[in-house]
C-alpha cells in the first residue's frame, strides 16, 4: 500500500515522504515505523509554534513602529519649538545690541 504523508504549513500542502508500507496480520504492525508519525507530529507542533512566534514578532514590530512614529513626531516638535525659541533670543540680542550701540553713541 502507497502512502503519503504530508503537512499543512500555512494553507499550503507540503509532500514529506511517500512509501509503500505492508501490513501484517500476526503482529498486527505496518512496516512504516511509528517515528516517521511521530516526526510528522513534531514538525507540526514546531511549525504552529513558529508561527505564533511570527505574529507576536509582527505585533512587537507594528507597536514599535507605531511607538516609534510617536516619538519622532514629538521629537520634531520640540525641535520646531526650540528654534523658534533660538530665532526669537537671535533677534532679541541683536536688538539689544543695537540700542547698546545706541546709547554708546
Amino acid at each position: 500500500m502507497l502512502i503519503s504523508k504530508e503537512i499543512n504549513i500555512n494553507g499550503e500542502h507540503k509532500l514529506i515522504k511517500e512509501e509503500n508500507i505492508s501490513f501484517h496480520e500476526e503482529d498486527g504492525f505496518c512496516s512504516s515505523s511509528h517515528n516517521d508519525l511521530t516526526d510528522i507530529h513534531s514538525y507540526k507542533e514546531r511549525c504552529k509554534e513558529l508561527e505564533k512566534a511570527l505574529m507576536e514578532t509582527r505585533s512587537a514590530l507594528d507597536d514599535f513602529q507605531i511607538t516609534s512614529k510617536e516619538f519622532e513626531d514629538a521629537l520634531e516638535q520640540e525641535l520646531e519649538h526650540t528654534e523658534k525659541q533660538y530665532q526669537a533670543l537671535k533677534e532679541k540680542n541683536l536688538s539689544l545690541q543695537k540700542e547698546v550701540e545706541r546709547w554708546k553713541a
